[in-house]
């Protein structure tokens, strides 16, 4: 199992602890009684869900820094690696922050959604002066409605903190690799960088993907690197999150068709993909829709799962069992994307 599908498997059972316990208080009838226990018992796990994906931009992404640019410097012919320099210490910096900063953000608009969940569920058993005791089933129809484990990023975008801690992960992964090259390159004094080309792009990397651009913008005949995406490149090592397109040193000396490629890497900045790419890149749209849906409804069915099957309803055990059902029917469409 890799680091990174260790750290989703920590988040499952993360939230899968802060279920059983909200459940659990139910049936205990201890809401309004043991509020600030109960938030308290939560934030520790969300605490350590927040540290274990935090050592991950302290421990393994500047490894993976390190050791790309060592690959990249050994390939140039360079015997005795040197150690990383101000330009790349500063660089994972850069990086540690950006995601350090999305990581708090994602568990602290989770723990906000929590919190206002425990305090409604404290109220209506003040209210009820009791009444809500040991009715389980309540709490699951009420949980399964309040969607505690999603929430909107700063651009707007829904995610499911799982599934935002494995984009942010993903998305730092590329922008090691990447800032590497650009960093190895320029310590190989080489100016130069080539952008992948990928036949499921989107409209915005479509524009600037195959291209040879200037890591500092000084070589002439070469757009700059920071012209991609509002200089998205340089500043964050993607173009955009989850971005799966990866730089490599350019050098011209070596391609035989380096005349062309500056040319090609001078054309005016469109989209001139053929309706044969567009069309693989909507049938990957299509896909990430079910993927959305099936995450959507995994956060209701584990609501549903957290509690034991005798404290749910008959209802909710057949609403249980469609929801598996539609769960079933949307992998199907998944694998038949794929």
């Amino acid at each position: 199992m890799t680091r990174e599908e260790e750290l989703y498997k920590l988040y499952e059972q993360g939230l899968k602890k802060v279920l059983a316990l909200l459940l659990q208080k139910q049936k205990m009838g201890k809401y309004d009684k043991y509020e600030k226990i109960i938030l308290f018992e939560i934030n520790k796990i969300l605490n350590q869900l927040e540290r274990e994906t935090l050592s991950y931009s302290k421990k393994d992404m500047p490894t993976l820094y390190e050791w790309n640019r060592a690959s990249i410097l050994a390939a140039a012919g360079v015997t005795e690696i040197p150690s990383m320099v101000g330009i790349d210490k500063r660089a994972i910096i850069e990086l540690q922050k950006v995601f350090d900063d999305q990581i708090f953000d994602g568990i602290n608009q989770v723990k906000k959604n929590i919190h206002s969940v425990v305090r409604k569920m404290a109220l209506e058993q003040k209210i009820s002066g009791g009444k809500l005791k040991e009715k389980v089933s309540d709490a699951v129809d009420f949980l399964a409605k309040q969607n505690i484990f999603t929430f909107e990023d700063k651009l707007g975008r829904i995610y499911s903190l799982e599934n935002y801690a494995n984009m942010a992960i993903k998305t730092i992964q590329s922008a090691a690799i990447n800032k590497s090259v650009f960093n190895a390159s320029l310590q190989l004094k080489n100016d130069l960088v080539k952008m992948s080309s990928h036949s499921t792009s989107c409209p915005i990397c479509a524009m600037y993907q195959g291209r040879v651009y200037s890591v500092t913008g000084k070589t002439k005949g070469y757009p700059p690197l920071s012209i991609i995406n509002n200089e998205n490149v340089v500043t964050y090592g993607t173009v955009h999150p989850n971005c799966r397109h990866r730089f490599t040193v350019y050098i011209k000396n070596l391609d035989d068709n380096s005349t062309q490629m500056k040319q090609d890497s001078n054309n005016p900045f469109e989209d001139t993909r053929p309706q044969e790419l567009k069309d693989k890149y909507m049938n990957k749209q299509k896909l990430n829709y079910y993927r959305n849906n099936k995450t959507k409804l995994k956060d209701k069915i584990r609501v549903y799962e957290a509690a034991n099957k005798e404290q749910l309803t008959i209802e909710q055990r057949n609403e249980l069992k469609k929801m598996q059902h539609r769960q079933k029917l949307i992998n199907k469409k998944i694998r038949e994307l794929t």
